[in-house]
């Protein structure tokens, strides 16, 4: 019986005629990036106590739907899983960090549509599924304008 189904949490390791098993936590899933934090080279980390520059603080959601806010510095915060929504709502917020660090105007009207579409979902007026529906349509949109205008 080789392809026996192990539960998702543990792993067996082999050696030396010895069979041991190791429980691997679950982290829980970051739904949205709060702030980061320049604290200089000698912070250290509030998730493990290492000593780094960056400190994230971010809205997590463990297995039961239960939600909190944790702080981890950036090798530490890799760690934990990310839910698509929070990767699309880091981009715009980048993005609209270098609009405004190069003076220009504002951002388009298709990236203030997505970005909208992610607070609505945050504030809970909107699904996830609907909001990532409006970022890809958004997408499109930035991709037809910008074919329409002979760029990439």
């Amino acid at each position: 019986m080789r392809n026996r189904q192990r539960p998702s949490c543990a792993r067996e390791f082999r050696g030396n005629n010895t069979r041991m098993t190791k429980t691997i936590a679950r982290l829980p899933r970051i739904v949205r990036y709060i702030d980061r934090v320049d604290a200089g080279g000698g912070a250290s980390c509030p998730h493990c106590g290492a000593t780094g520059r960056y400190i994230f603080t971010a809205e997590v959601q463990d297995e039961q739907g239960s939600r909190r806010r944790i702080g981890a510095m950036a090798g530490c915060i890799k760690l934990f899983p990310v839910a698509p929504i929070a990767r699309e709502h880091a981009a715009y917020l980048e993005k609209l960090a270098r609009y405004e660090r190069n003076g220009w105007k504002g951002l388009p009207s298709w990236d203030r549509d997505a970005l909208d579409a992610i607070e609505a979902f945050y504030a809970g007026t909107m699904s996830e599924t609907l909001a990532l529906a409006t970022v890809r349509a958004a997408r499109a949109r930035a991709k037809t304008w910008r074919t329409m205008r002979g760029r990439r």
